[in-house]
């Protein structure tokens, strides 16, 4: 027996496959596509076998039928004009017969009835006695609903490739597949004319009386549009961009109170910076974290330094400490599910907080839309208007070339970045209908106020630990260095040598604290051998950098790994797409930039030539600028 004729599945209806409920969204004749109700990325696709076997085992369980199991096709709002003059004709016949019988139909008197009744209306067809009884018999056995007069189709539209002989649909699919559901598909024009020739090349080898009709290229083109949508993205932009196509999403409740709900994100600011010898270091990376109740800033981090666990840790600093107008600790922080949010420290840090970590799934940011959104207002408001920036896209900057126009350090950016926070927290926001500012002044609760640590608790929180011993006066691990008065002292308090403890920042390792194991309430602060290199370091980047390092077979010392360290920010930002790449090349190009392929020198290339001399470039010093030039713009 037919799988179809025991088993049916129709469109919309809701079923529990093992653990989650799925919406149908499409049947066809052999298989089904069942779209997840909780999780927005989960589309499944199986065949009506599959889905039969799974039902029979209990596995698959219909929770919920379809809105209208005959679809829109009964629904008078979806009747088109000439079906809804027929259903008020039906009821007219029907409705007189009623009232003028009450009860059964009187064959000799319902025909002159109807003559009657034809002519007040001028009906050029009446309707038969055998046609109003039946009309009679819908409408009462659905109790005087008029819907039962409804004129239904014959058949269900299906999909017009099985409208074809069994070996045309086998000989289109196998094109498609072949030659259209690929990543370098062809033309569905050239797709077209191969399914013609193949066709007509199987008419050549069959007999006269058996040749097969080729279908128009209108009726091939109307059959490959039919491609499910998904399906047809899957193929030939992969699975990412298919459930990106394909996503739905609902709108969440909006949060009762303050802090209640903080989404964090980092991203690439569209604004190129310089050092302060003036070599252009690429654009630097912003995590904010933003309020959903009030849209207020919670806490922010502007820096070179790529999105990593440390840099998610120096922002969410700023967010507890005083100082900071909308600061607090958050109930649930909104973040993604990447390598710079889901490391254990965070966690460790946030679950001794008694705040919760919400991560999102891959490729999906309408998990968080606020703070999304809110990088949008940042560059259509702030990041394009200023000189040096990179504008969204190509077509937006036209001829303005950044490089030619970058005068902000890393330094001088945050500070326009502040100025710019005062003004959007004071601007009037229209999902608010009031100013972030005075809807983070009117939620607050003076039972409850947001929760405040000092400086030195969030810093205790962040501290990592190691032990090690001191080289002369100085201490360090990972050939990083720092230095002390005290050092020689604290390593000299044992008779037998021992290691120091070190307390130690991930997210700055300018400076560590230091103490003897015996004698663990004398903390020392040791700064930096080579402050140059060692300020606002994230371990992350210091990894980064000795692996550059041992890559080039060069020998690590403080010169040479600041140099290291500039360039890796300039590779990462040029390696970050073909479009970063091209960016980087012209930059290169205009000699805007340096970015020496190895550490290798000119010299040792090229022994005839003079070895070129780099400027010193640091990560910290700058001298502030008398004035800067800004690019008007305008935003639709």
């Amino acid at each position: 027996m037919d799988t179809n004729q025991i088993f049916k599945i129709l469109v919309g209806e809701h079923w529990r496959f093992r653990t989650e409920t799925y919406q149908v969204t499409a049947v066809e004749p052999e298989r089904a596509q069942l779209r997840s109700l909780n999780r927005p990325n989960h589309i499944l696709i199986h065949h009506i076998d599959q889905l039969y076997q799974a039902y029979r085992r209990g596995n698959l369980v219909k929770v919920q039928e379809a809105p209208f199991p005959d679809g829109s096709k009964r629904i008078i709002s979806a009747l088109d004009k000439q079906t809804h003059n027929e259903v008020n004709r039906r009821l007219f016949y029907v409705r007189s017969g009623e009232t003028e019988f009450g009860g059964p139909l009187p064959r000799k008197m319902t025909g002159v009835l109807v003559e009657r009744l034809a002519g007040e209306i001028s009906d050029p067809s009446p309707p038969c006695y055998t046609t109003l009884y039946e009309w009679t018999r819908s409408y009462r056995l659905a109790g005087g609903n008029p819907i039962a007069l409804i004129p239904t189709r014959r058949r269900a539209r299906q999909l017009r490739i099985t409208r074809q002989l069994p070996v045309i649909q086998e000989m289109i699919n196998y094109w498609i597949q072949e030659l259209y559901l690929q990543v370098t598909r062809i033309t569905i024009t050239e797709l077209i004319d191969v399914i013609i020739s193949s066709v007509e090349d199987l008419n050549d080898r069959r007999a006269v009386t058996e040749q097969l009709h080729v279908p128009s290229k209108t009726t091939l083109w109307r059959i490959i549009q039919e491609i499910d949508p998904y399906e047809r993205d899957l193929h030939q932009k992969g699975k990412r961009l298919a459930l990106k196509n394909q996503h739905w999403s609902q709108k969440t409740s909006p949060p009762f109170r303050l802090l209640e709900r903080i989404e964090g994100d980092t991203q690439e600011m569209d604004v190129f910076v310089r050092s302060a010898g003036g070599d252009i270091l690429g654009r630097p990376f912003l995590t904010l974290f933003l309020d959903i109740k009030s849209r207020c800033v919670n806490a922010c981090d502007i820096s070179l330094n790529p999105p990593c666990i440390e840099k998610t840790l120096r922002a969410l600093k700023k967010g507890l400490v005083p100082g900071n107008p909308y600061a607090g600790l958050g109930q649930y922080y909104v973040l993604d599910n990447g390598t710079e949010f889901a490391g254990k420290k965070l966690s460790d840090v946030m679950d001794l907080l008694g705040a919760h970590i919400i991560f999102c799934e891959p490729y999906s940011p309408n998990q968080k839309p606020h703070v999304e959104r809110w990088f949008n207002t940042l560059n259509t408001q702030f990041s394009h208007h200023l000189s040096g920036t990179t504008f969204s896209n190509v077509v937006d900057r036209g001829d303005y070339n950044p490089a030619d126009h970058t005068v902000y350090t890393i330094e001088e950016l945050t500070q326009r970045f502040e100025e710019f926070l005062h003004v959007y927290h004071n601007n009037f926001h229209r999902s608010l209908n009031d100013s972030p500012h005075n809807t983070w002044i009117s939620n607050q609760d003076r039972f409850s106020p947001p929760r405040l640590f000092d400086a030195c608790d969030v810093l205790r929180l962040m501290l990592s630990k190691r032990y090690t011993a001191t080289i002369g006066d100085t201490i360090g691990f990972e050939k990083l260095r720092w230095t002390a008065p005290g050092l020689r002292r604290l390593a000299q308090r044992s008779v037998k040598r021992v290691k120091l403890c070190i307390f130690y920042d991930i997210s700055d390792l300018g400076s560590v604290s230091v103490c003897h194991p015996s004698w663990p309430d004398e903390l020392i602060t040791a700064k930096a051998v080579d402050m140059d290199y060692q300020s606002n370091l994230t371990l992350e980047m210091h990894h980064l950098v000795q692996q550059a390092l041992r890559q080039n077979a060069a020998k690590f010392d403080f010169k040479t790994a600041r140099r290291m360290r500039v360039q890796l920010i300039l590779k990462l930002h040029a390696d970050k797409s073909g479009k970063g790449r091209k960016r980087q090349a012209r930059l290169e190009e205009n000699k805007s930039t340096f970015l020496p392929d190895t550490l290798v020198s000119t010299e040792a290339k090229h022994p005839t030539m003079s070895p070129q001399i780099y400027p010193e470039v640091t990560l910290i010093d700058s001298n502030p600028l008398e004035f800067a030039t800004t690019v008007q713009v305008s935003h639709e």
